[in-house]
Order: structure tokens, then sequence, then C-alpha cells
């Protein structure tokens, strides 16, 4: 196991025992409703069940009814509106709100909370509720507004100063698809890993930032949000004690039984990172990954990109012949739609049967495509189709070298051909 995949554990067994400790408090008295909630959001989104959720999922939900409904508030109540409308926001995404909300008089509740251009005379605050409430922004009369007061502040550098609204500001422009702001937001972090002007302790909320805007990115960017991303990860661990865990001790002894305190949004933070880091297997190198993801996407050629994700997944999985055989129905999916795209007109498929690779070749010949190169597509072909087909090889699958060239031929040759459309 990879030391980012343990850490993801680690932190996921963090987690579990942070919502445990608290369980024995009451409700009205539960301390940090507003982390809770960010755990909650964090642990939703990545579709994480335990025990320790599902008790967490109880409580949310016994949580927005009181201060929702019953408005049983304390003089934290500006914590305690805002957890509320975010676990609302968490839970109904998932199906698990079991709490009925009346908008008309939640309007009306928020209304209460305004000041200028604000909730709560608190950007955070005010970033967070909007982006709870995103789904109903039109029935929200105030909604516009207060937008614009958060887009006004975007660019302050009073916003870097408190690092968490980074993240909860790049989640709000993208659930309203300001992708203008959301750029300048994601460019203004970039700029700052660029002059080293990050410090240490904020390092994977702006990896936070980068990784999952990565896409809005120029292309020459990604190489370096992958080595920060990576580092900042790898950094972290040391907060957590991970860096030196021995999987044999661990499968032996589990971890430690104490729960240890680090601050919820740093955890939750650092594990949706992990997970979708860990999960990309961007660490293999791969050429060009995120313009072929990117133009597959644009083209609606979205078989050919689960074909694609497949082999990653196979390759990582250790499943040599998987991977192949998914790499080979990639690349073929991938030259019939070229083809399609410069001819104008279908290629004729059969179900269960390869295309004429011949009538393929003699497209690209067509259309300007040197033989030589013409010929390096076809033999990337056969590579990896060889490789998928274990029974011409005496049942034996194809070797972990003989797979990663095959993955770096395969998707070296998708692109030259997506760059032909």
């Amino acid at each position: 196991m990879s030391s980012l995949r343990v850490m993801e554990e680690k932190i996921r067994s963090i987690i579990d025992k942070d919502i445990q400790s608290s369980f024995g408090l009451e409700i009205e008295r539960r301390e940090d409703p507003l982390g809770n909630s960010i755990f909650l959001f964090f642990l939703t989104r990545n579709k994480i069940e335990s025990r320790a959720v599902d008790a967490l999922i109880d409580w949310t939900n016994s949580w927005i009814d009181i201060i929702l409904n019953q408005r049983k508030f304390s003089r934290f109540v500006d914590k305690e509106v805002t957890s509320a409308l975010l676990g609302f926001y968490a839970l109904k995404s998932v199906g698990r709100l079991r709490i009925e909300v009346d908008t008309d008089k939640l309007v009306g509740l928020i209304s209460e909370f305004v000041t200028d251009d604000s909730f709560f005379d608190n950007f955070t605050y005010t970033t967070l509720i909007l982006f709870s409430l995103v789904k109903q922004r039109s029935k929200i009369p105030m909604f516009n507004r207060l937008f614009e007061g958060i887009r006004r502040n975007l660019h302050k550098e009073a916003l870097f100063n408190d690092v968490k609204n980074l993240i909860f500001a790049s989640l709000l422009l993208e659930a309203i698809n300001a992708q203008d702001d959301l750029k300048r937001l994601v460019r203004a972090c970039f700029e700052k890993v660029e002059k080293n002007a990050v410090r240490f302790d904020d390092r994977v909320y702006y990896a936070w930032v980068l990784w999952y805007n990565r896409r809005i990115m120029e292309e020459r960017d990604l190489p370096k949000i992958i080595n920060f991303t990576k580092d900042a990860l790898e950094n972290t661990a040391r907060i957590f004690g991970t860096e030196e865990l021995d999987e044999s001790v661990i499968e032996m002894y589990g971890y430690d039984t104490e729960p240890e305190k680090f601050p919820k949004m740093l955890l939750g933070t650092t594990l949706d990172l992990l997970i979708s880091f860990n999960a990309s297997r961007i660490m293999l190198p791969v050429p060009n990954i995120v313009y072929i993801e990117q133009k597959l996407s644009s083209l609606g050629w979205t078989e050919a990109w689960r074909e694609l994700d497949k082999a990653l997944e196979g390759f990582e999985d250790g499943r040599m012949s998987d991977c192949c055989n998914n790499l080979r129905m990639g690349l073929i999916i991938v030259w019939i739609k070229v083809c399609e795209k410069l001819e104008g007109k279908p290629i004729p498929t059969q179900v269960g049967k390869t295309v004429d690779i011949g009538r393929l070749n003699k497209c690209l010949e067509t259309h300007g495509l040197p033989e030589d190169t013409i010929g390096m597509v076809s033999r990337t072909w056969s590579y990896v189709s060889d490789r998928a087909h274990i029974e011409k090889r005496g049942g034996q699958a194809p070797s972990e070298l003989e797979v990663r060239y095959g993955i770096q031929l395969a998707f070296a040759t998708i692109e030259h051909l997506l760059r032909l459309v």
C-alpha cells in the first residue's frame, strides 16, 4: 500500500474516532456543529459509509430540525445556522435528509441575519450559506445581491489570509458555474504557488483548489499542479503521523485507540483531496491524460474514456490483461470516431467483430498522415491486442513492464489521433 493510501486510511480512522468521541454530548450542546457539518459534507461527497457516519447523519437530521424548524439558538447562532444549512445541503444531495424544511420559512429565517451584503457580517458564513442554498437560489430574493458581494471580495488579499475561504469560494463558484471568476481565483492561487508564497500550513488547501480545478488551467501547468499536490499531501502526512507507519504493524494492532485532535477542516479537506488524488492514478506517467479526458468529454466520446479509465484501474489492481483489453477497446473506439469525423460518415461495424483495420488505415492515409505514423497506430493496436489475448500466450499474463509500455504507446497514439479533429 502506498504512503498516500496509508494516509487516507489513517485519516478515515481519525475522523471516525472524532465523531464517536462526541456522541455522549447532548445534541443541543454538541461541540463544533460547523465542524461536524464539514465532516459530513466531505464524507457524503465521497460516499464513505461507516457506523460513525450513520450516527453523524442521524445527528445532523436532528440538528437541522432544532435549528431550522424549532429555532433553538444559542449565542453562537451564526455557526449554528451555517452548520444546519451545510448539513441540509449534504444530506439532501445524497438522499439522506429526513426532515421537512419549509422553503418560505427558511428564506424568512436567513433574512433575519443579513447585514449589508453578507450573512452575520462574515465572508465565510456567507459563502457557505450561499453554497448550501445554491439549488434553491431562484426562491431566495437576496441570493444574487449577496453573491455579488462575494464576487467583489474574491481577489482581495484578505481572502487568502483565511485559507478555508478558498475552498468554500471555489465550491460556490463551481456550483454557480461562474467559470471566469473561478479561473481567476484558481490562477491567483497558482501564482502564489509559483512564487513560493504559500505557508507550509496552507499548502494542502491551495493544493485542493488547484487539483480540483486543474482542467480549467493551461496544459503546461499540470505537471506543477500534480507535483505540488503530491508534495502537499506528503508533507501533511507528518502532521497526522502517517509517514512512518508500517503496514504489517497496522494489520496486527490497528491504529492508536485514543482519538487524536486535529482541525476538522484540515481533516475533511485532506481526506477529500487524498481520495481524489489516489483515485486518479495520475502517478502513473501517462502522456497528456488531462488533455485526452477533456477532448473526449468535449466530443461526447465518453465510452472511449470509460475504457481508458478502466485500463488504468486494471493496471493499478494488477489485472494486466484486462488493462490491455480496455486499452485496445479505448484505442479502437477513438480511431473509428476520428475516421468518422474526418470522412463525415459512419464506419461500418458489426457487434462482436473487429472493424476492418485496413479501412481505418486508408482513412488516415487519405487525410495526409505519413505511412510510418499510420504504421505506428496499427502496431500499437496490435501490441495491446496481443497482450489482451492471454490464450494466445499460453495463458501467461503480460508483465507489468510490457503493460506500462503499452499504456504509454496507447495514450500517445490516442492523443495524436485526437489532435486530427
